[in-house]
């Protein structure tokens, strides 16, 4: 029998703050520190008192992660609501595991686009990766590293430099190794169109896809979460970019490898059509999304928690912070790497390595979704407000 997602709700929360609340108990080989271990010296509350401001402070880092800060606004606010706990619900879920292992998939390929400008000329944008998603994937696998927790991340081909560029700046003198594994996928060119050869690259990618799948199982990974991966619409089994275009020829079908096994599906996605958007009713998508698109774009793979953010890439610290209120053991390991400087150095890598471009302007520059870096500075700055004190936004 099945329970609702209330009712699951309500039950995780009630075993976490028992879990916050017990005095000692074992988790993953160490102990739970105590309320004197991570506090403030001079702060002298009571276990109690340290459940209700971890979760308070989870719904605040929450609401800063939601935030729709896109010009013209993406209209992601109403999903976002529809999904309100489900950072708590995810973060509770990791640590409360033993013996947690995580797999990240990540990875969005920019079409390229011809623009004339007034003179004549033509500009080229796109064809590179997108920076939204390696640099939060890299945030996320970084700290979960440095936590001790087994942790590998996952792209296809024509997104590997770039991602791997992010993952080799995050986790640069941390002393532990986050694997990559690489699905096989060749982009279309003019010599070797893609409509021809696409079946080919659905088997080539289908095989990589079970391999890994088998290793993932043997080595009992526990948790998957897809970072601003797209997969199939609903509308036509197809995955688009948010223009309503379809990829298929740009993007290997790793949503098959996210539903492979039985291990706890998190997701987190910025426009409805990322793996983990199936999650929600395809009529708020389409009501919602504000360039007209959300009936095209509206994904059809679920997640066990969704994460819905104006950026994706801010749901990797996010859900390091959150984990960080739940395991204040891990804490300090958890957000070591949660700085603007590391933010800006793994973008710059994800930028001049790999190449990737903004997935909005098509331009290899230091932006995201069409906001230039210090805005995002600003928004990681507002997460740690919420981490340590628990305000509002504002």
């Amino acid at each position: 029998m099945k329970f609702s997602r209330q009712i699951i709700r309500v039950l995780l929360i009630l075993i976490l703050l028992a879990f916050i609340c017990s005095s000692g108990d074992a988790i993953s080989g160490g102990e739970i520190s105590t309320q004197a271990q991570i506090a403030d010296s001079s702060a002298k509350t009571s276990r109690g008192n340290l459940s209700a401001e971890a979760l308070q402070r989870i719904r605040v880092l929450e609401s800063v992660c939601a935030q729709d800060l896109a010009t013209p606004p993406r209209g992601v606010g109403p999903l976002a609501e529809k999904v309100r706990g489900s950072l708590l619900e995810a973060a509770s879920s990791l640590a409360m595991t033993l013996k947690p292992s995580v797999a990240i998939i990540t990875g969005f390929w920019i079409m390229r686009n011809e623009i004339k400008r007034p003179d004549g000329t033509i500009e080229y944008l796109g064809d590179a990766s997108e920076t939204d998603g390696p640099v939060g994937t890299a945030h996320l696998a970084a700290g979960l590293a440095r936590a001790g927790i087994l942790v590998r991340v996952v792209t296809d081909k024509p997104n590997e430099s770039a991602v791997r560029a992010a993952l080799e700046e995050a986790t640069s003198g941390i002393g532990a190794t986050v694997p990559l594994e690489v699905v096989p996928w060749d982009l279309p060119n003019e010599s070797t169109p893609a409509d021809g050869t696409l079946d080919m690259q659905m088997e080539k990618a289908r095989s990589a896809i079970a391999s890994i799948a088998k290793q993932w199982k043997l080595i009992k990974i526990t948790h998957v979460m897809a970072l601003e991966r797209v997969g199939p619409a609903r509308s036509d089994g197809r995955p688009h970019n948010m223009s309503g275009v379809d990829v298929s020829k740009y993007t290997a079908p790793l949503h098959l490898l996210y539903e492979a096994g039985g291990w706890t599906k998190l997701a987190v996605g910025d426009g409805g059509n990322e793996i983990g958007m199936g999650s929600l009713d395809m009529k708020l998508i389409n009501k919602s999304i504000t360039n007209g698109k959300g009936g095209i774009i509206a994904n059809a793979i679920p997640a066990d928690y969704l994460q819905v953010c104006g950026v994706s890439n801010w749901g990797g610290p996010t859900f390091l912070f959150a984990l960080a209120l739940l395991r204040p053991d891990m804490a300090e390991q958890l957000l070591a790497g949660l700085t603007p400087e590391k933010d800006k150095a793994i973008l710059q890598a994800a930028v001049e390595k790999g190449p990737a471009v903004d997935g909005i302007r098509g331009t290899r520059e230091l932006s995201v979704d069409n906001m230039d870096w210090v805005k995002h500075a600003e928004l990681l700055k507002q997460l740690w407000k919420a981490y340590r004190k628990g305000n509002s936004i504002n």
